[in-house]
């Protein structure tokens, strides 16, 4: 799959050309062949969300919507924070920002199979109980970034657009941007984790939620808190990878580890990153 959707890439690159509605849909539906979803979504496109005017995408039980207009809105807005200069210019940081907006919904859909297929798991029960906090009135808005769903797509979607761009040659993506998409890759990892060194602490956004929901009638929404707290705070064999998708809790020795790996790729090293994730501490 990986590499069907990197000819794609490599095509539009070298003709100089953003990703059209035809190329998002193709490379929609070889996602979909390569995965087995009990309910293969429907693509669709939009102008822009009810929702919110700054999402670019937008998943549901049988579908995903892109918001082409607002993908290229979004994509010039991230060009010009760049702190860098990326040497494939313009159109390759577009075409990476929206194959990312592509895998970021596509994990979305992977989470409702994985519900709709009731896997007793902790993604499958943090999911399940996210869905429910997300129902409360302004509270997913509010704090999106600490759901579980959204750490997830975050992290995976970053994860797979890296490993589409590092496969394309080096006339198309120098060492340079190869490191600029690596370092914006780990950058994702642990956003939302609050470390002191000062008390060698470390908190996750799933803590972080769990204190927050509580300030909310969770009946209305029929969470189970105790349940959700249980997942949380309980010991799991779980690698420190798994950890940071689902914005579980991690040791101070652990973030230690993860911030050497993005100092030795800032600093030029080689790294294979998520395999050194792999790993439990």
């Amino acid at each position: 799959m990986v590499d069907k959707i990197a000819k794609i890439v490599y095509d539009k690159n070298k003709k100089r050309k953003v990703l059209n509605k035809n190329d998002i849909k193709t490379i929609s539906e070889k996602i979909i062949d390569n995965n087995n979803f009990m309910v293969p979504p429907r693509i669709e496109f939009g102008n822009k969300s009810s929702i919110s005017d700054t999402v670019t995408g937008q998943t549901n039980k049988d579908s995903v919507t892109f918001f082409i207009p607002v993908m290229e809105s979004s994509a010039e807005s991230e060009y010009k924070d760049l702190d860098v200069a990326i040497d494939g210019g313009k159109i390759d940081f577009y075409n990476y920002y929206f194959l990312e907006t592509i895998f970021h919904e596509f994990a979305h859909v992977r989470q409702n199979d994985i519900m709709l297929k009731r896997r007793n798991s902790v993604e499958s029960n943090l999911f399940s109980i996210c869905h429910k906090l997300s129902l409360i009135n302004g509270f997913y808005a509010a704090n999106y970034r600490l759901f579980a769903d959204e750490t997830d797509a975050f992290i995976r979607s970053a994860i797979s657009t890296y490993s589409v761009y590092r496969t394309l040659p080096l006339d198309m993506v120098s060492e340079h941007d190869s490191w600029v998409y690596e370092t914006h890759t780990l950058n994702t990892l642990m956003p939302d984790y609050e470390i002191s060194s000062k008390n060698e602490t470390v908190k996750s956004p799933s803590e972080i939620l769990l204190e927050k929901a509580d300030n909310y009638n969770h009946s209305k929404v029929n969470v189970d808190v105790e349940r959700y707290r249980n997942i949380v705070k309980s010991k799991n064999e779980l690698t420190i990878y798994k950890k940071l998708l689902l914005g579980l809790p991690i040791t101070y020795e652990e973030a230690c580890y993860v911030n050497m790996l993005k100092t030795c790729v800032l600093d030029g090293e080689k790294v294979g990153f998520v395999k050194k994730l792999q790993k439990k501490l």
